[in-house]
């Protein structure tokens, strides 16, 4: 049966962990009725944050990264169920600390082997999968923690659509070359010798040994580019990636990956590797979503010091 919410991709994506969620959160509910539990499932999270601590609401909320309001309403069904009550709190009376009851500390005694089998069963599901869906959770998180959607999506309504060409090496493009990734090692790193012989003698490096550069171009301005460099027959490293970062957001750099991919398919290769750091939370995002995988350095170490990820994309 064809599956609608899958098909509409990252627009659904919240639709889609909805749906995850409500699915987990039945099963979860039919667990407990199998072994005589009647708790929803939804409070777990604050209970197990109350059998470590007594705190207001507000304190509660921040914790567990909801809302006030969400965390009063599951507190309420703690209080309905017997499992937790509100009492005055001893250094400040106007506040009201949520605490457990002798009930609540039984069920989470009778729940302890519960909640290990569905950790363990959940643990198997993951692990079972090519990508760790928790690590991807928190990389999302962080990413929208930097900046939220709703900025991401103002950005992209303010700007205009682009009319990008991407074109090969020109000599006249060579300054655009030195300075997209002059500026970009600056930014973030510390420029070194093996930066200094890409970036002023790319005919050189790269062109000379049988590698590729490439430009975007935006009004026959360069605002990206790209090098591939062979490091073995049939392998080609991505290198020097970087774009303006006026123009950052505007996906010139899938553009690019996408032609790098292209090109190294023409030129034969049958596999594009590179290195890049893991505090580069955008970028490597973009490059496990174009199908780099991140494995084992095969020579234990990268030549930069600065990159702690190796990556590999198979053609």
């Amino acid at each position: 049966m064809q599956d609608f919410i899958s098909e509409l991709g990252s627009q659904a994506l919240g639709s889609r962990l909805k749906r995850l969620s409500d699915h987990f959160m039945q099963e979860v509910t039919e667990i407990y009725q199998t072994t005589a539990v009647d708790m929803p499932p939804r409070l777990f999270p604050l209970l197990n944050l109350l059998a470590r601590q007594q705190a207001p609401i507000s304190t509660l909320a921040e914790l567990l990264g909801v809302s006030h309001a969400a965390v009063s309403q599951m507190a309420n069904t703690l209080i309905k169920l017997g499992l937790a009550t509100k009492h005055s709190d001893s250094q400040d009376e106007r506040r009201q600390l949520l605490t457990l009851t002798p009930k609540a500390e039984q069920l989470i005694q009778q729940l302890q082997p519960v909640w290990l089998a569905i950790k363990t069963a959940i643990d198997e599901c993951i692990d079972s999968s090519p990508h760790n869906l928790l690590e991807a959770l928190k990389d999302m998180e962080q990413v929208l923690n930097e900046k939220n959607l709703q900025q991401r999506v103002q950005e992209k309504l303010a700007k205009p659509t682009l009319d990008i060409t991407i074109v090969g090496w020109q000599p006249t493009y060579k300054q655009a070359f030195y300075r997209l990734n002059r500026q970009w090692v600056d930014e973030y790193f510390e420029f070194l010798p093996l930066d200094k012989q890409q970036l002023e003698q790319p005919e050189n490096y790269y062109l000379l040994s049988g590698g590729v550069i490439f430009f975007a171009l935006i009004n026959q301005q360069a605002v990206g580019t790209f090098a591939l460099y062979p490091t073995q027959p049939g392998v080609y490293e991505l290198s020097k990636m970087a774009v303006d970062p006026t123009y950052q957001g505007c996906n010139i750099g899938q553009r690019l990956i996408e032609h790098a991919i292209a090109q190294a398919n023409l030129l034969g290769a049958k596999k594009i590797i590179l290195e890049t750091a893991s505090k580069l939370k955008p970028a490597l995002a973009l490059y496990q979503k174009m199908g780099f995988t991140v494995l084992p350095h095969p020579e234990g170490e990268a030549r930069f010091t600065r990159a702690d990820v190796y990556m590999e994309l198979d053609l």
